[in-house]
């Protein structure tokens, strides 16, 4: 019989596809020893990144004349202001980051059967998606790793340097850095999967008090899940300010490649090159989704599901005055559900949102071919 993936498992796995950055988060109870040496990694991290950034945009100063390597030079940039970006809210969001994993990894380790068969379902649910969208973020970088051995390309980015690369004790430095941001870039994706991660843990945790309150015998056992209720309405709050950062960073540079990418479709360029950009253009529809699906799901496990489950209890329990109004304060607060959200820069999160997401896209893509049509 086939072993089932635990969430231990996906755990185990998550930490390994960020491990690059170190950006699973310490425990508690570690040393400010081992605190400093990890934001002294995470800042020269964002220096080797800075040291491909650099040569990127100067590249695209002096290929103003070549459309191909322009463009891939800005899509490459846009991916290094993304990492840049990821690396800066990691740092202000890290003591809420560190308390929500934490709280998670605890649970992991004391959580009922009940919870159990809970958190697997979702397991079962995502990993498909998300463990092959991590693996095409790892294999797509180092195909361009190993490319410029096929090729005859002496670095796996187009960057540029104002002085000669040639000689080997340069070329080797330049190549590694170039291939070691590369696979950083890999790894700041997947943290869209650990950012989804806290959102697939949060919406659990409302399906399993779904589940309790469905369950409850007698009013001491309601009135234990309405206390849930209100820590748990805190936990997603803390959540979703957490993920709304990381979700506007990569939404707003994925849309800026994208629209980026697309000007080789509207050119005449070859089949190969038009490939690859379509696969540049799936990786970050890709990138976007693994927010949408758990922003649409929490948004409905917290409002609808909850709001159900306690109305049904409202119909069937012999209620006291003071029971009477707790239910009906909770049906109220299911009305506001948990969205990721940030006012006037992040719409809230939910397929239709991804929806619009693609929208904007072709929209943006449209005007731009009419536009070049026109100037032809």
């Amino acid at each position: 019989m086939q072993k089932k993936v635990t969430i231990k498992n996906v755990m185990y796995v998550m930490k390994l596809s960020v491990l690059l950055i170190w950006s699973w988060p310490l425990p508690n109870n570690a040393t400010k020893l081992k605190t400093f040496f990890m934001r002294l990694y995470h800042f020269w991290c964002m220096i080797m990144v800075l040291c491909v950034e650099l040569p990127l945009l100067y590249g695209i100063s002096n290929q103003r004349n070549n459309l191909t390597i322009m463009v891939q030079q800005i899509v490459l940039a846009s991916g290094c202001i993304h990492c840049i970006g990821n690396q800066i809210v990691y740092h202000v969001k890290y003591q809420k980051i560190q308390s929500v994993i934490n709280e998670m990894e605890k649970f992991v380790k004391v959580m009922k059967p009940h919870e159990e068969i809970v958190i697997q379902r979702y397991v079962d649910k995502c990993l498909a998606f998300y463990g092959t969208t991590i693996s095409i973020f790892y294999v797509v970088v180092f195909f361009m790793i190993v490319g410029p051995i096929l090729t005859h390309q002496p670095f796996p980015t187009l960057a540029e340097y104002p002085f000669d690369t040639s000689y080997l004790p340069l070329k080797i430095i330049i190549y590694f850095n170039q291939s070691y941001v590369g696979l950083m870039t890999s790894a700041h994706l997947c943290l869209n999967a650990f950012n989804a991660l806290m959102l697939w843990y949060t919406s659990a945790k409302f399906m399993i008090l779904i589940e309790d309150i469905r369950k409850t015998r007698n009013i001491y056992e309601l009135f234990k899940c309405i206390q849930v209720h209100q820590e748990l309405i805190e936990f997603a709050e803390e959540v979703t300010s957490i993920v709304g950062p990381f979700t506007c960073i990569s939404i707003y540079c994925g849309t800026f490649s994208a629209i980026v990418a697309f000007l080789v479709f509207v050119t005449d360029q070859p089949l190969l090159l038009k490939s690859q950009f379509m696969g540049l253009s799936l990786i970050t529809l890709l990138e976007v989704y693994m927010f949408a699906w758990p922003g649409e799901e929490i948004k409905s496990v917290s409002s609808i599901d909850m709001a159900q489950a306690v109305f049904d209890i409202y119909q069937t329990k012999e209620k006291s005055i003071k029971l009477n109004t707790y239910l009906q304060i909770m049906i109220m607060r299911s009305q506001k559900p948990t969205v990721v959200s940030i006012p006037c820069l992040l719409p809230a999160l939910s397929h239709n949102s991804f929806a619009t997401f693609c929208s904007t896209i072709m929209s943006y893509f449209t005007t731009l071919r009419v536009f070049l049509m026109e100037e032809e």
